[in-house]
């Protein structure tokens, strides 16, 4: 498990899916990708995630999820 601001490496980046998680959830990443053509649609992603604007920070999200009654099991 992570905590918000802590580094995730991504040696196999792929297409960019948990780089675009890890930055969602406030965490910081390092991606390698090798391969050129998943790099530039990588890239693509990332960057639009960067300019999408924020409604919630992952710090937001945490105190909601902390505030909401839990379910209780059978």
């Amino acid at each position: 498990s992570t905590r918000p601001t802590d580094l995730i490496l991504d040696p196999f980046l792929g297409s960019g899916t948990t780089a675009i998680a890890a930055m969602r959830t406030g965490r910081r990443v390092i991606g390698i990708e090798i391969h050129e053509p998943y790099l530039r649609i990588a890239v693509e992603r990332i960057e639009r995630e960067l300019a999408q604007p924020r409604l919630f920070t992952a710090a937001t999200l945490d105190a909601d999820v902390a505030t909401q009654p839990k379910l209780l099991e059978d």
